[in-house]
Order: structure tokens, then sequence, then C-alpha cells
């Protein structure tokens, strides 16, 4: 999707400038950041009184978001959920403004979509009044969310149930420990009013510094030392975790983040679990020969996924394509691999965590 800034003159493309100057709600925003094509906005568009609030007299208000339900239900929306609808009328009110105004069923399901992946309007207060201000998805249809803490500048991920009730035992062990290369976490509930449409419900979220950078993008690490720096940070990120009583069980390239100076953080604790309970994975990174992305959770598990990165990003010319649809390899076939084609010096690293 590319959307424009819709000026009095047509469209065109906006400028930083026009951008803060068109949305004094901060709505609009460049994408470049969040991993979105270069060129890609969100629309804006100037309202008839540049300081009208949603839901003011002045502005398309109420009136604009009966309208918006009625092109959202043209757009297949079904149900409506009204608290959803609500955050898209504040934190997208210039698009569902220009929705409204030209009867684009399109642009109000984007405002509503984007919306439905927010927080709710009672975590964003919450959150506001501990000095964090929640902006918008990280990417768009991302469940994550950014957040800033003055220039710092953070992720906001939900957590489901099980995710929770890992994560919190996995806090009440860590305690006030810092692991080393593992991504620094807070943990949060906001409780949901039943005017948002979600009574006695309680989510739970987790904030952790924001990376400029994954593995994951990158073809494959070009220098050995790059590649053994990064055997010794999941080294000791997972020895540290380990030696809690506890897997993360989804190492790979795009939980393994690159901070300033080259540190390598293993970040994404949403499969954390105590060894031997059953948790979530990604099955494309588990050798084929060690069962379903739930089982044998533990050690080993840990040090598998983490060869499997290996082969993938630190093979040089001979780098497997993890996730292409084939089946994964077997432990027998991925030691035969990294033997073959790993850096001895991380080959010799490696091994000694493989059994």
């Amino acid at each position: 999707m590319r959307l424009h800034l819709v000026l009095p003159g047509g469209e065109e493309e906006p400028t930083a400038a026009q951008l803060l100057a068109a949305t004094p709600l901060g709505v609009a925003r460049s994408l470049e950041s969040a991993g979105v094509a270069s060129g890609a906005w969100l629309v804006a568009v100037p309202t008839s009184s540049p300081n009208a609030q949603p839901g003011s007299s002045s502005g398309s208000g109420i009136s604009a978001r009966r309208t918006a339900e009625e092109l959202l239900a043209a757009a297949g929306v079904n149900p409506l959920n009204p608290a959803v609808l609500r955050r898209a009328a504040q934190r997208y009110s210039n698009m569902l403004t220009y929705a409204v105004a030209n009867g684009s069923v399109e642009i109000a399901r984007d405002a509503y979509e984007m919306a439905a992946v927010l927080p709710s309007l009672t975590t964003v207060q919450r959150f506001l009044a501990q000095g964090v201000m929640i902006n918008g998805p990280l990417f768009e249809g991302s469940p994550l969310t950014l957040a800033y803490k003055g220039t710092q500048v953070f992720v906001l991920k939900p957590l489901d149930k099980a995710e929770a009730r890992r994560i919190d035992a996995f806090e009440l062990k860590l305690g006030k420990l810092s692991l080393p290369h593992v991504v620094p976490f807070s943990l949060h509930t906001s409780e949901h009013k039943q005017a948002e449409g979600e009574a006695g419900q309680s989510k739970r979220f987790m904030l952790m510094p924001k990376y400029s950078s994954s593995l994951e993008p990158m073809a494959r690490l070009a220098e050995e030392s790059d590649g053994l720096r990064l055997l010794a940070h999941m080294e000791e990120a997972l020895t540290g975790i380990h030696a809690l009583g506890f897997c993360h069980m989804d190492v790979k390239p795009s939980n393994i983040c690159i901070a300033e100076g080259g540190e390598f953080i293993l970040i994404d604790l949403g499969s954390v679990c105590c060894m031997g309970q059953e948790s979530s994975s990604t099955a494309a990174y588990i050798p084929s020969d060690l069962g379903a992305a739930h089982a044998h959770p533990g050690r080993g598990m840990d040090w598998w996924m983490l060869a499997m990165s290996l082969a993938e990003k630190c093979c040089g010319d001979n780098c497997i394509s993890v996730g292409s649809g084939a089946r994964s390899m077997t432990t027998s076939a991925l030691r035969k691999h990294l033997e073959q084609h790993l850096p001895q010096r991380i080959w010799a690293g490696l091994a000694q965590h493989l059994s």
C-alpha cells in the first residue's frame, strides 16, 4: 500500500515539514524507519480547522465515525469493534476524514486495520502517565508498537496468556539480574474499561529497547571475526538463560539483533520457558529429527537452533536457505554441513554444545 499526503492543490509527495505541519496529532510519518519500502507514507489530510480535534463540533468527530461505520461495513468488517473504531478516530482521524469525504472504503479499512493492532486508549494513557509515549505499529499490520521515553526508542509487545505466564515466571527467577547479550525488558499490565468494549480483560505487555537491525535481512556475515563474536555473545546469552533453569526456544536470525558497537543481542522472549515445559517455536530452525516445534524444550534445542542460524549466516558461499519450504535438515546432516563449511574456529566453539 502506498499512501500520499493530500494537500489542497492535489496529491504530491510530502516533505517531512509538510507532514508535521499537516498533522498536529503526529499521526502521519515516514515508514522507512519501520522497514517499509522507501517512499511509503501514511496519508495526512488537513482539516478545515487545523486545530480541530477528533470528536469536536468543528471537525468530523462523531458524525465521521458513524459514516466510517458504513464504509467499514461495505469493506466487509464484521463484526465491528467499537473500541478499535475509537482508536482509529483518535490516531488516524485524518485518514477517516479523507475516507468519509471521498467515500473511500479502502482507506477507511486501512485506518481500522492499523488501529486494530494498536494498544487500547487506556493502555496509551497508562503508559503516558509513566512517561512512555506510544506511537504506532513497528510496521504496517504489526502487533509490535513503537514507544518513546524521552529520546529512547522502545518496542511494546502484547503478550498472550501463555506468553505472559512463561515470562512472568522468567522475570521472577531473573530478579534484578541483567543477563549479558539478552534484551532487557519490563512487564506491564493494563486493565480495560467497560466503555472500551473490552470489559473484564487485562492485557500484559513487554517493553524492550528497539535495535536498528537484526541478522534476518543480512545474506551472511562476511567476516570470520563477526561469526566468532556472534557465537561468543550467543554462548553468554544462552548460558545465562540456561543457568536460571529456562530455555529460549526461538533462536533464529530475526531474534538476534545488532546493537551499537557490533554487540549481538538475543531478543523476543515470547517462547522462553522452564526446562521441559511446552512452548512455541519456529519449526524451520529446528532439525527435523528433534520433533515438532514444541517438543523437547531444553538446552539442546537452543543450541541446535543456533547451529541452524550459523549454517544460514556464517558458511560463506555454502550458507543454507532456511524456511524455503524444504524440510529442515536432520541433526546429523546439519552437523556434517557445519563441519565442512563453518570456519574451523567457529565450529570448534559450537560443537562442544551439540549432543
